[in-house]
C-alpha cells in the first residue's frame, strides 16, 4: 500500500447483508487477541451481524467508494431509550489511519440528525487501547460492572450541537 493510500479518508456507507463475512473477519482479527486476557471470546466475536444490519444502524468503512475493501465497521443502536455504540472495530492492517475516527464521525452525524445529545458505549477492561482512545475522543468513564462474565467499563459522550452561522453568510 502506498503512502497516498494511507492518507485517503475511508468511504463510509451503510452495511448490507453481503458485508457480513467481511465484518465477521474484522471482528475476529480485531478481538481474538483478547481471548487469552478475558478467558473467553469478547462479545463482538459472537455478535449477530445480520440481525444488526436488519434492525440497527451499521456503518462500513471501505478503502474506495466502489468495490473497496472493508476496513472497519460500527454498530449504533437504541436500547431502553438510550443510544449505544454497540461495537466498533477496524481491521488491524488499517488501524492508525483514521478509520475509527471516520466511523465515529459517521455515527455522530447520524445521531445528531436525530437530535441525540449523548450516547454510550462499553468496553472490556482488558482492551487497554480503547481505554486510552475513548477519553481522547471525548468519552467520559461512568461506571465499571461485571456483566455476563465480562468486566466492562461504561463511557458516555456528550455531543456538541453543530454550530449555526448567525451572521447570514454562507
Amino acid at each position: 500500500m502506498t503512502s497516498d493510500d494511507e492518507k485517503k479518508q475511508p468511504f463510509i456507507r451503510l452495511a448490507m447483508t453481503t458485508d457480513v463475512p467481511a465484518i465477521k473477519l474484522i471482528a475476529r482479527k480485531s478481538f481474538e487477541r483478547y481471548v487469552p486476557l478475558i478467558g473467553k471470546p469478547p462479545a463482538p466475536m459472537n455478535a449477530n451481524f445480520s440481525g444488526h444490519i436488519l434492525k440497527d444502524t451499521v456503518f462500513i468503512a471501505q478503502s474506495e467508494k466502489k468495490q473497496g475493501s472493508v476496513l472497519g465497521y460500527a454498530i449504533v443502536l437504541q436500547r431502553d431509550g438510550e443510544w449505544l455504540l454497540d461495537n466498533i472495530a477496524v481491521s488491524p492492517e488499517a488501524q492508525g489511519r483514521g478509520v475509527g475516527s471516520a466511523l465515529i464521525a459517521a455515527c455522530e452525524t447520524f445521531l445528531q440528525k436525530r437530535g441525540v445529545q449523548r450516547y454510550h458505549l462499553y468496553t472490556n477492561e482488558a482492551m487497554e487501547q480503547n481505554l486510552t482512545w475513548y477519553p481522547e475522543i471525548g468519552f467520559v468513564e461512568m461506571a465499571r460492572r461485571l456483566e455476563d462474565g465480562f468486566s466492562r467499563i461504561y463511557f458516555t459522550k456528550e455531543m456538541v450541537p453543530k454550530s449555526v452561522d448567525c451572521n447570514g453568510s454562507d
